[in-house]
């Protein structure tokens, strides 16, 4: 297996699989694809300039925040905020 490989699994061993109790197969396919799409499209990497793998640039920089537009999305049963 490649570092590359070895690094993701790890990774996901550490911020997913190590926290939940997985009841079965269906269960592990489950958080599996959500633990991918949660790495593929919101998580940071350090190796794109903290840019998720599917955003091809940065987004447009905010002068301003409102706080009641910020939402907040649960990942993986509340284990990732």
């Amino acid at each position: 297996m490649r570092s590359d490989d070895m690094r993701v699994m790890q990774t996901m061993n550490r911020e997913c699989l190590n926290n939940i109790l997985i009841c079965g197969e269906k269960h592990l396919n489950y958080r599996v694809r959500d633990y991918v799409r949660y790495y593929n499209d919101n998580r940071a990497h350090s190796s794109r300039d903290f840019l998720p793998p599917s955003s091809a640039e940065p987004p447009t920089a905010n002068e301003t925040i409102v706080f009641d537009e910020i939402v907040r999305h649960e990942r993986l049963g509340g284990l990732i905020k």
